[in-house]
């Protein structure tokens, strides 16, 4: 049953990454959020003008593979985040 749990704790970490960037896709421009203190998988900044900080805790997987945060508007602020286990090769990206 162990693969049972993993299997279950990995889809409730996407589904909470996949409500994460919905809040994050749904902010105004100018506004302010904060990530959760716990490790979370690979997220898109899309608004421009947004500041995402992070909880001390606050921990960003790449997963080994690609961008672990993609910012992909103008103006934003992303501060105070820990970021790991991005692509080995940032010229494949």
């Amino acid at each position: 049953m162990r693969y049972g749990v993993a299997l279950s704790v990995a889809l409730f970490a996407l589904t909470a990454t996949a409500d994460l960037q919905q809040d994050l896709d749904a902010l105004e421009p100018g506004s302010s959020f904060q990530l959760p203190p716990e490790t979370l998988s690979p997220l898109a900044v899309r608004v421009p003008g947004v500041t995402v900080a992070c909880a001390p805790e606050t921990v960003i997987d790449g997963g080994g593979q690609g961008n672990a945060v993609d910012i992909i508007a103008e103006g934003v602020t992303f501060s105070g985040c820990a970021v790991r286990n991005w692509g080995s090769d940032l010229n494949e990206l």
